[in-house]
């Protein structure tokens, strides 16, 4: 299968929503978690006025955590770093393009925990790497709250890195929120202490 069709695939999977959602039924929980969270909150709209988009600006050490959640994307976590090695990570949940890709890609990995390895696919240039960075509290919450997809790679070229997930587009409530802040904070935290940022 070739790598375009496959990227096709997974581009397919990780963006689709369920329809059309007003996120500005949210504008409050996002003012409020930005103002726990120390950032930074947004709005922004399509040409067309039509569309809305929030965003929420969180410094966490040196970087900066950007959430962003619109009408019709889910919500997406990005954080972009200067890496310290050549190391990539993808995480998806296993579903049937999934199970249509693994029969022609070997690569997969797993992490020696039953229910996480079951749950999701695991591609990695490191896999021993990879089994230090998702320690059990991640995955448990990685699990928690059955995240799409999660990502860290690299842009050689302009030696930049970036981590990025995409969540359901139905979290409603501010204690997911901050629970989802604080994964990735501990994501950031296994990557520094691995020297991968």
């Amino acid at each position: 299968m070739p790598n375009r069709f496959a990227e096709i695939l997974k581009g397919s999977y990780v963006t689709r929503t369920s329809g059309y959602l007003d996120v500005t039924a949210k504008t409050e929980l996002f003012k409020e978690i930005s103002a726990i969270s120390g950032g930074t909150f947004s709005k922004s709209h399509n040409p067309g006025n039509v569309l809305s988009t929030f965003k929420i600006s969180i410094p966490y050490k040196k970087w900066e955590i950007n959430l962003t959640e619109s009408d019709t994307r889910p919500l997406k976590f990005q954080i972009g770093f200067e890496p310290r090695r050549d190391y990539e990570l993808i995480i998806g949940i296993e579903d049937f393009f999934d199970k249509i890709l693994k029969k022609f890609d070997k690569s997969e990995i797993e992490v020696g925990d039953i229910v996480f390895d079951k749950h999701y696919l695991i591609h990695s240039n490191d896999p021993d790497l990879t089994r230090k960075l998702l320690i059990d509290s991640i995955r448990d919450k990685i699990l928690k709250h059955n995240l799409y997809h999660i990502s860290y790679l690299n842009d050689t070229k302009i030696k930049t890195s970036e981590l990025m997930s995409v969540v359901s587009r139905t979290i409603e409530d501010k204690d997911s929120y901050l629970d989802l802040i604080t994964l990735h904070q501990m994501i950031i935290d296994s990557l520094l202490g691995l020297e991968i940022v």
